[in-house]
């Protein structure tokens, strides 16, 4: 039996009014409120069926998927439809400037939010959306297609972390009829989605630029973004609009100079897992190393800093003070597909903001670009994902991606301190689960 698939978006706009996510708030300063909207936000999803059986993609416009709404999705279309979970990819395309989410940045750290009644209605109304979109393509019409995949490339993002890694892959899977023309387009890059900058109107950035033109391009098609891995990726220009609508018709373009041209045929999904990985984080329980702890946690809470690392320092001495037990690992969920093809191709998300190194390793192992499609923002969004490079020894200065500063190597700086956790992660201890992760549900 061929491929069939069906296409489509709903929209997830928020009302004005609606707390902002992406960027931190200062200490003592004013969280952001929408009050309008440079461009709507969508969900967008393509389903697959393979000999009959469905396969969902979606990306949302959103900083990211928290675990608990990743699970209410997947559990209520498993619930309506007996879909297994591991087929259904939730991603995100990260934009900083669409809705804080419960569970993505603690909403109070990183905004000064307190309250967080918004935030818990908009991702009812999120999960109810993706929902019933999803369960509308699996009951609605579907078209028989072919399935081809290639890889093409764009210049914009740079590495922010001063390593010697530079995404600019392009991989585009296209969903296309007899005819040729797209039911769907699926199109990936790795770059933080930051362009535009700090607005006070709802934004998709370029992901969303890119995905509107490719729309556009194809008016009888769905154009949907996955995120590369861009936890230290960032776009080359001077924020604003003007960079964001560059970058988005730079990403627009190369995806569509390749998507009229059928490319290496897939054939069908031979494998969907989703998994779990426990990486370790830098934290001692020891009660002297506590009091220690304890101590520096209160003298960074009274010195100048980012709103969110003082604000993570204040709590931290709250919970040491009280004996609440602290985190020692985090979750990191994983999950893959496995296409057949001359060569295969495999897909394969991480719940967090990974960074650039572990593709290039990953894709070394798996065939390159054309062998492996990998990103983050997928479902779950738990924290910056350093490679070891990032984590002391290796790194000397301290490094935001790595979640860390010099002035205590093993507590929480940087964006550790805006995901809530009491130490960065623990040098070597975390680029094995991930990459056995990874391995594990794409071969």
């Amino acid at each position: 039996m061929a491929w069939q698939a069906a296409a489509g978006k709903a929209e997830i706009t928020p009302p004005v009014g609606t707390p902002m996510g992406g960027y931190g708030t200062p200490f003592g300063g004013t969280p952001r409120l929408a009050v309008g909207t440079s461009n709507p936000l969508w969900a967008r999803s393509v389903v697959l069926w393979d000999n009959g059986r469905p396969h969902v993609l979606l990306c949302a416009d959103i900083l990211g998927w928290s675990t608990d709404a990743a699970t209410m999705v997947r559990q209520q279309v498993a619930a309506a439809t007996a879909l297994p979970e591991a087929r259904l990819l939730l991603t995100s395309t990260h934009t900083h400037n669409g809705p804080a989410v419960p569970g993505v940045a603690d909403p109070w750290l990183v905004y000064e939010l307190t309250d967080t009644a918004p935030l818990a209605a908009y991702e009812e109304f999120l999960v109810d959306t993706v929902v019933s979109l999803v369960l509308e393509l699996l009951a609605g019409p579907r078209e028989v297609v072919t399935v081809d995949y290639q890889v093409t490339s764009a210049p914009f993002s740079a590495n922010r972390e001063d390593l010697p890694y530079t995404e600019s892959d392009v991989p585009v899977l296209v969903a296309r009829r007899a005819d040729g023309t797209p039911v769907a387009v699926v199109f990936g890059y790795g770059c933080h989605p930051v362009c535009a900058g700090m607005l006070d109107l709802w934004d998709g950035d370029y992901p969303a630029v890119a995905a509107g033109l490719i729309d556009d391009a194809f008016p009888d098609g769905v154009a949907v973004f996955l995120p590369g891995p861009a936890g230290d990726q960032d776009p080359v220009g001077p924020r604003g609009a003007a960079l964001s609508l560059d970058c988005g018709a730079q990403l627009a373009d190369a995806v569509r100079s390749v998507a009229d041209i059928p490319a290496r045929r897939l054939t069908r999904v031979s494998a969907a897992r989703l998994s779990t990985a426990e990486l370790p984080l830098d934290v001692s329980l020891d009660p002297g190393n506590l009091a220690v702890a304890r101590d520096f946690y209160a003298e960074r809470a009274s010195q100048p800093g980012p709103g969110w690392e003082l604000r993570h320092a204040a709590l931290m001495v709250e919970l040491i003070e009280a004996g609440e037990p602290l985190a020692t690992t985090v979750d990191l969920p994983v999950q893959g597909w496995r296409l057949t093809g001359t060569p295969a191709l495999r897909l394969a998300f991480v719940g967090g903001e990974i960074v650039s190194g572990y593709a290039v390793y990953l894709r070394g192992r798996f065939g390159g670009a054309e062998g492996l499609w990998f990103g983050g923002y997928g479902p779950g969004t738990v924290a910056y994902l350093p490679s070891d490079e990032l984590l002391p020894p290796l790194r000397s200065g301290g490094s935001y991606a790595g979640g860390w500063n010099p002035d205590f190597p093993g507590l929480a700086g940087g964006s550790m301190c805006a995901y809530g956790w009491p130490g960065h992660f623990l040098a070597g201890g975390v680029q094995t689960p991930i990459v056995d992760a990874v391995t594990g549900v794409v071969v």
